[in-house]
């Protein structure tokens, strides 16, 4: 079935299928969370209707407790922890780094069983801290914000951090650096499974320009206080040695 939506022609199969199963950390960050969601949102169905045609996702806990968000706003779990196998990925939403290097073991031990399954694993934000402590990013290259980027040296020497892009795709391990990346991230996930228009769908609705690729720089804040210019010091010397 064709259907035009945004000047493009989206076809839709009874094949097409991207299923996403969403885990949060405590303290998660709003932003890489809705802006993963919402680019999938827009391309599961025509228009602005919101049904789960193209694309299905939950979101998940070992309890339907609301979980909070670093900004204090709550979300509530769908249901609890389901087989890894009904997913193509599961994404981790980290946020406050502290929540994301303790705690939640459950969060740790439900990873390692998608990573029996051999179902991808995306991290958002600090996420990728929790699929570390799962020890799932061991020898693996792993995204990290610029701002995180001394936190997880010096706290971990066997993963190979990437701070100057977007994302990083490492097979069945993918990692973001959180904000609205995470939208260009998806992006990149619905072409895969869905097509280069879906994508572009999305990305329209939601006011974007383009999806940036994986290998975009990020942007470094220039505010002036003292953790942040050491944070910045920090980064240049990572560039500076990648030049090498």
């Amino acid at each position: 079935m064709k259907k035009a939506t945004l000047g493009l022609t989206l076809t839709a199969s009874s094949s097409t299928h991207l299923s996403v199963g969403f885990v949060l950390m405590p303290s998660f960050t709003l932003l890489p969370f809705s802006a993963f969601v919402d680019a999938l949102r827009l391309a599961a169905d025509e228009g602005d209707q919101s049904r789960q045609i193209n694309c299905q996702w939950t979101l998940m806990s070992h309890t339907l407790e609301a979980i909070t968000s670093s900004s204090g706003v709550t979300v509530q779990p769908w249901e609890t922890y389901r087989d890894p196998a009904d997913f193509d990925y599961v994404v981790v939403v980290g946020g406050l780094l502290d929540n994301s290097l303790q705690g939640s073991q459950h969060v740790i031990d439900y990873l390692q069983q998608v990573d029996a399954a051999h179902v991808p694993i995306i991290g958002l934000c600090t996420g990728s801290f929790a699929m570390i402590r799962a020890g799932l990013m061991d020898q693996r290259r792993c995204c990290v914000s610029w701002f995180h980027y001394k936190d997880l040296t010096d706290r971990y020497t066997n993963v190979t951090p990437i701070a100057d892009q977007l994302f990083v795709d490492d097979g069945d391990r993918i990692t973001c650096a959180g904000g609205a990346v995470a939208a260009d991230l998806a992006a990149y996930i619905i072409e895969r499974h869905l097509g280069q228009n879906w994508a572009r769908k999305s990305m329209r609705i939601l006011v974007m320009d383009s999806p940036r690729p994986a290998n975009a720089p990020q942007p470094v804040s220039y505010t002036h206080s003292e953790p942040t210019r050491l944070r910045r010091i920090s980064y240049a010397v990572f560039c500076l040695k990648k030049k090498k």
